[in-house]
């Protein structure tokens, strides 16, 4: 890290590659974007399986701890403080915090540097911690000694208000990585499960509750007689998928589903592109919501529009009804109609499906990095 540079930026983060999933995607590319706008920048995060390898290909430096995420934070008590004193960079990211110790960084690293402390939020972070009930209390807390906190959608900014009214906050979105959307075929999916003449709807994701993928399958059971040529995609890694599966046989329409638990990250592309739309049911949970939700954008990228509940910062991801459809949360009948709707109406579809992929392109990491290095000087 440059001593020198007045943009020196110490990132930390729980989540980081080459562990996969949402905030690691983030960390990475405003690791990544910041460094190609010239801000010397230096990561801290758990070590993981084969980060060695992934690391050395990296341009900016990457310190691993060697303890697993939970406890990251104890750690970090410890070394930081000295680390900040001997390295003086100018600001201090928080990409992700672990629920716990984190709330006495702050306060602690206040004391020995004169730097910035600039904290993305997500949203989880503010509902739970290992402390419970007083996560309110302990973000209060913490947030004395936060300059600036950039939110990543509407929902998660009302959040954060309702913590600390006083917490100056900026919403800055994420971005998309369009370089692993490329199609290499639309059609061989397709060809391969005999789906031409279908009209095709799936999600890919990480197959946790939250996501409410079952609700997918229940309205494609209560939609196939009427609509024969529906058909289902569900794509993603998680604890739900054999759940899913066996949901699948329960409601009769394994013959219109396919399963692809492990997509090849070359075919990520071909795989949306199969979609006529994409539907992610999330649920807002007392612990966890949908932040913003890339995947709807990763979707729209490749021309095809969402439905959704209206849940957490998925109005953000989703522009109703120009991009997609959102319905009330947790209102399964009306996203059966509104399926049943737009599988009635397919140029609607196509329609939407242009417009979220003229939206998306506004949607890059480069404007990410570029609007948070803006506000953090």
């Amino acid at each position: 890290m440059d001593n020198n540079n007045p943009n020196s930026i110490l990132l930390i983060t729980q989540d980081f590659p080459p562990i996969h999933g949402g905030i690691q995607t983030y960390s990475f590319q405003l690791a990544q974007h910041l460094h190609r706008l010239g801000y010397p920048i230096h990561v801290i995060c758990p070590a993981a399986p084969l980060c060695k390898n992934f690391d050395a290909s990296l341009p900016f430096l990457v310190t691993r701890v060697k303890v697993h995420s939970t406890y990251l934070w104890i750690n970090l008590l410890f070394f930081l403080p000295r680390y900040i004193r001997l390295h003086k960079p100018q600001v201090l990211l928080y990409s992700q915090w672990q629920n716990g110790l984190w709330n006495l960084l702050p306060s602690l690293l206040k004391s020995s540097s004169p730097m910035r402390q600039v904290c993305l939020v997500h949203g989880r972070e503010l509902l739970t911690s290992a402390f419970l009930k007083l996560t309110p209390l302990l973000a209060r807390k913490v947030f004395r000694y936060i300059n600036l906190a950039l939110p990543n959608s509407r929902a998660v900014n009302r959040l954060l208000k309702n913590v600390s009214s006083s917490l100056p906050t900026e919403i800055v979105h994420p971005g998309v990585d369009f370089s692993r959307l490329e199609v290499t075929s639309k059609l061989f999916l397709k060809q391969k499960l005999g789906w031409e003449n279908c009209f095709i709807v799936g999600v890919i994701t990480r197959l946790i509750p939250r996501k409410n993928v079952s609700a997918l399958l229940r309205i494609t059971a209560k939609l196939k007689d009427q609509h024969p040529q529906l058909r289902v995609l569900i794509g993603g890694q998680g604890p739900l998928f054999a759940q899913l599966k066996q949901e699948s046989q329960s409601l009769g329409i394994t013959d219109l589903c396919f399963f692809a638990e492990a997509i090849p990250e070359e075919l990520l592309g071909s795989y949306y592109s199969t979609l006529d739309l994409f539907i992610m049911p999330s649920l807002s949970y007392k612990d966890d919501i949908e932040g913003f939700g890339i995947v709807y954008l990763e979707a729209a990228v490749l021309g095809i529009p969402s439905l959704a509940y209206n849940s957490g910062g998925v109005g953000d991801a989703i522009d109703t009804p120009t991009t997609g459809i959102l319905v009330p949360e947790g209102d399964e009948e009306a996203l059966a109609q509104e399926l049943h709707y737009l599988i009635e109406n397919p140029e609607l579809v196509k329609k939407m499906g242009l417009a979220a992929q003229a939206r998306a392109q506004t949607f890059t990491w480069e404007n990410n990095a570029q609007r948070i290095a803006e506000l953090i000087g």
